[in-house]
């Protein structure tokens, strides 16, 4: 009876992994599906793929037809990059027999941010229809995919979804667990060596995009004709991209804008409370501006820039990053520019308040890349606001 148990269990045993070998070892089209901070994800006889997202400064702008005389209407593509890695983290070597990359578009068209039918193609080198690579155990492949844009979808706000990096990819391979001596063959194809080749893209700096410099441009000469109104309407439209695209940008794109000066503002001579920023103990004069949810201010001699973004109609408010860091876009975010050395701080606590009299700031910022490498220097900033 003993024996006849132990015989069972070995022959259950052996069909487990002739079952399981030859599931694993079989030539199919298997899916990954993950996000774009290159975390990847493994399927069960250990291939990982990942993904990570690399920032472009650079728009896609889009017109559409308008009445003669009216402001230009247009929307804005965001344009991206990813980086993939194809590693074998498994025992056994895998053979890849082709593969192919989408990238899932940030918002569908009914607002939602992760829709698995909205996808779009990406285009990365390809292995040669002749052959089939092997991965031995810990090897891998890596490459960039071509820049691209989220052309294809339809997201609910064009306008403003189409300015949002991608957060999620999916990858279709074929291949197979190599379980034995040799891999199963495809269509007569031959192992061979493959290394794939794609250019990087040019690094992001801190260079305006070419669309933003443009649309600037745009509002300056309107400016300069008077048309104050058209221009206002197109200031709100560049600060809205650059919030979105280019959310540390937002303060040097706000100081390119000129701003309009109304003939009671040029004549008056009547005092009134003023506007003042204090930073890095230095305390300057300065100018506000507010319109709905974006509330500027800048020093009389240009050298300093304080934006508020996400201003809502609450008295007083807490801070945090969670605007930067969290991908939070309705939250309060406060950053400040500083033109002459190029960089840029953001508020990471502190209080803002409005009263009767302007808005009140006491924050406590660091600068931008110091929040990611995890420094603890910060700067106390200090203002007021008197919206004119």
């Amino acid at each position: 009876m003993m024996l006849s148990k132990i015989i069972f269990h070995l022959v259950f045993f052996c069909f487990y992994i002739a079952g399981y070998g030859q599931g694993e070892n079989q030539i199919k089209l298997r899916y990954w599906n993950g996000t774009t901070d290159g975390k990847g994800n493994t399927n069960s006889f250990g291939l990982k793929v990942s993904a990570i997202n690399i920032p472009i400064n650079k728009l896609e702008l889009v017109y559409e037809a308008t009445l003669s005389g009216q402001p230009p209407k247009f929307y804005s593509k965001k344009k991206f990059v990813l980086f993939f890695t194809i590693e074998n983290t498994g025992i056994n070597d895998v053979a890849i027999y082709d593969w192919a990359f989408k990238a899932v578009c940030p918002v569908d068209n009914m607002g939602r941010e992760f829709d698995a039918s909205s996808m779009i193609p990406l285009v990365t080198p390809y292995i040669p229809t002749d052959i089939y690579i092997v991965l031995k155990p810990n090897e891998k492949k890596q490459f960039y995919s071509s820049e691209t844009d989220f052309y294809w979808c339809l997201p609910q706000d064009v306008k403003k979804d189409l300015l949002h990096d991608p957060k999620y990819f999916q990858a279709l391979i074929t291949c197979a667990s190599v379980i034995g001596a040799s891999a199963p063959v495809k269509n007569g194809q031959k192992q061979g060596t493959y290394q794939p080749q794609s250019k990087p893209p040019k690094e992001a700096g801190d260079t305006i995009d070419s669309v933003v410099e443009k649309l600037v441009g745009e509002h300056n000469a309107l400016i300069q004709k008077n048309e104050n109104e058209k221009a206002e309407m197109l200031r709100e439209e560049i600060l809205q991209i650059v919030s979105i695209a280019f959310p540390a940008q937002v303060g040097l794109v706000n100081s390119k804008l000129l701003k309009s000066e109304t003939p009671s503002e040029a004549k008056s001579s009547e005092p009134s409370e003023k506007s003042m920023l204090s930073f890095n103990g230095q305390t300057m004069e300065a100018e506000g501006d507010c319109i709905d949810g974006m509330v500027s201010l800048t020093s009389n001699n240009e050298s300093t820039l304080l934006t508020l973004i996400n201003l809502g109609n609450s008295s007083s408010y807490v801070v945090n990053s969670n605007f930067y860091t969290n991908g939070c876009t309705d939250c309060l975010a406060i950053q400040l520019q500083d033109i002459i050395n190029s960089k840029t701080y953001i508020a990471t606590g502190g209080t803002v308040k409005k009263t009767s009299h302007g808005i009140i700031i006491d924050v406590t910022m660091k600068e931008m890349m110091s929040i990611f490498e995890g420094s603890d220097f910060s700067y106390t900033v200090m203002g007021k606001i008197v919206c004119e």
